[in-house]
């Protein structure tokens, strides 16, 4: 508005710019296939699945994403707004993915990454059923099924771990019955209480 030449007032130049937006249908598919084109980088990418949830006045806004992980940040591609508070579910993340395999194709994924609201027994198989390489990080209390210990919570495979160290169950294990394999870091978290990152690949 600003920029807009003549004497009209700068509020009128405001409102100008705010029908044409408000009026003006925007394709994020499009503007996803720009950020995509000028990225500083070549395929295959680590794509970041992640929601944010925060309030503007007394509208919840929930945003699921798909970026893409570049030198210690994430690019937005690919958002949806959720039309309600708290964790998306699998029917939510699936059509977001579509979108993304629909625009760019299964090739230019390196593979995906989430923390642990991205779990789920149907949301595991459909990544494996597309041949989608995924590191999700998992609840430590989480059951998983062994060939050696039969069911036991994902934190106590873990237990005798020494800190700071990466661990990986050599063998696959099964969570909801999806076929996966367990690395985790025992850790000191902020409050100095123990804790696990447990990902699931």
């Amino acid at each position: 508005a600003e920029g807009f030449e003549g004497n009209v007032l700068f509020e009128s130049k405001l409102r100008r710019v705010q029908r044409f937006f408000a009026d003006f249908d925007i394709c994020f598919d499009v503007i996803a296939k720009l950020i995509f084109r000028l990225l500083p980088c070549d395929p295959p990418y680590v794509l970041c699945m992640d929601r944010t949830n925060w309030k503007f006045g007394k509208t919840n806004i929930n945003i699921l994403m798909i970026s893409v992980a570049y030198k210690g940040i994430s690019i937005p591609l690919l958002w949806s707004l959720l039309p309600k508070q708290g964790n998306s579910n699998e029917q939510e993340r699936r059509q977001l993915l579509k979108r993304y395999l629909r625009l760019f194709g299964r090739e230019s994924i390196e593979w995906i990454i989430g923390d642990r609201e991205f779990i789920g027994k149907k949301w595991f198989r459909y990544m494996a059923n597309k041949r989608i390489p995924f590191y999700m990080r998992i609840k430590e209390n989480m059951w998983i099924k062994t060939s050696g210990r039969g069911c036991i919570q994902a934190g106590r495979l873990f237990a005798y771990t020494e800190y700071n160290v990466v661990h990986t169950i050599g063998k696959p294990v099964h969570i909801d019955g999806n076929k996966v394999y367990l690395s985790a870091v025992k850790i000191l978290n902020k409050e100095h209480k123990r804790e696990f990152v447990i990902v699931a690949s």
